[in-house]
């Protein structure tokens, strides 16, 4: 079987890889992160439910979290922004 090549990825960031957006419509369960607090990538973020299922968003990449723009109860939809990194 042949090995899958993936392009290599780039060294550096660029600021739209710090903004965490909803990969999902649906409705915030809780937020786990505050303006200030380090995260590493993948760490949780948001936990959003849809059609009665929980997932969790991980960060994109570590940072410190500059803002947050949801709270539990709020409805976001697909692309929505969750939070920024700095």
């Amino acid at each position: 079987m042949p090995e899958l090549s993936r392009p290599p990825h780039p060294a550096d960031t660029i600021p739209e890889d710090k903004i965490c957006r909803s990969p999902i419509a649906g409705s915030i369960v809780s937020v786990a992160v505050a303006p200030g607090r380090r995260v590493r990538q993948d760490d949780p973020v948001v936990t959003i439910e849809a059609m009665k299922m929980q997932t969790a968003i991980g960060a994109p990449v570590s940072g410190i979290v500059e803002s947050v723009s949801v709270k539990p109860g709020d409805a976001v939809k697909p692309g929505q922004v969750l939070c920024k990194l700095a």
